[in-house]
């Protein structure tokens, strides 16, 4: 859903059961972030960044939990989460913190039928690459969104678990 449908920076487990009604899914993706520059104020951001990079796929997980059926979750990460993008503090941290999540939890969480992964594209060629970068991007370094579709689709019909998959273009 797009922002106005339902706030991930305040969702809640019945506001997804809400929003779905009738429908129960199977997979949950979430490829939904957002990000502001250290320039924007690292408290003054934190908040924003962490309830919607981390916190809504936390309560993800606790609303796949209450379907009581296989539920595969893919939540997309970034290569911010292995090496701190400058400049991009909290964003970077909250990537960080939502892959310790998957290593953490998703063996208990298979467990009880919730089969949880993440996939981590490197540098994808998005509308906003540039604005995220702030400098020129080698084109041949860039994934196209396609390039990435495999994993996510595989990891939602899955038995696998707790993989983090990082995917690089090579040169």
């Amino acid at each position: 859903p797009r922002h106005k449908e339902l706030d991930l920076s305040a969702m809640t487990v019945q506001d997804i059961r809400d929003y779905c009604g009738d429908f129960v899914p199977s997979a949950i993706i979430n490829a939904a972030a957002v990000y502001y520059d250290d320039n924007d104020g690292l408290s003054a951001t934190f908040d924003e960044i962490f309830n919607v990079n981390v916190k809504a796929n936390e309560i993800l997980i606790e609303y796949a939990l209450s379907l009581g059926k296989k539920v595969n979750l893919v939540f997309m990460s970034s290569s911010s989460s292995t090496k701190g993008r400058e400049k991009l503090t909290n964003y970077s941290a909250a990537k960080a913190a939502l892959n310790s999540i998957v290593e953490s939890q998703s063996r208990v969480l298979a467990q009880r039928g919730v089969y949880l992964n993440a996939v981590i594209p490197e540098k994808v060629n998005p509308p906003l690459i540039e604005k995220l970068h702030k400098t020129k991007i080698n084109p041949r370094e860039l994934l196209e969104p396609e390039d990435v579709i495999c994993a996510i689709m595989y990891f939602a019909s899955s038995d696998e678990y707790g993989q983090l998959v990082h995917i690089r273009k090579g040169l």
